[in-house]
């Protein structure tokens, strides 16, 4: 038997499977069967996989019996086909993928500003002195231009 992995992410696998059982109307759909019709494949122990994921993370979305050292099979019911309209897995992980990237983007935002930061306080120790020798410096021309204009 050849024991090839599938090749397309999970959340596609996933929906694939779902759309399949769809099609079914209600028969329950093996692994081996899903592994053969649907992938091309005749490794169920990644359908089998694949279904304990499904029934991890949305339980109610079908019906799923997986028996330990046993054939798994799955079963659609009145959730699915409103499931796979919303988008299904697919739309979950890409909703993920995207928080995925904002908060990887709002992470080098605050790396950047706390760089930038540290640069200007860094400066700022460095400068501390500069105001006051600036204002001193203002100070006595004022009072030098002052005695000018009082004398003459």
């Amino acid at each position: 038997m050849d024991k090839k992995e599938i090749t397309i992410p999970e959340y596609e696998a996933r929906d694939m499977i779902l759309k399949y059982c769809l099609k079914q109307k209600g028969r329950h759909c093996g692994a081996y069967e899903l592994a053969k019709t649907i992938f091309n494949n005749d490794n169920n122990e990644v359908i089998r996989t694949i279904l304990v994921n499904i029934e991890y993370e949305k339980p109610h979305i079908a019906n799923i019996v997986v028996v330990q050292n046993a054939q798994a099979h799955i079963t659609s019911n009145k959730l699915t086909q409103s499931f796979l309209d919303q988008g299904g897995f697919t739309s979950i992980a890409k909703k993920e993928k995207e928080t995925e990237n904002r908060m990887r983007r709002k992470e080098e935002a605050e790396f950047e500003n706390l760089e930038s930061s540290t640069r200007l306080n860094k400066w700022l120790i460095k400068m501390k002195w500069l105001p006051h020798i600036l204002a001193t410096i203002s100070i006595i021309i004022s009072i030098i231009a002052l005695a000018f204009s009082l004398r003459g």
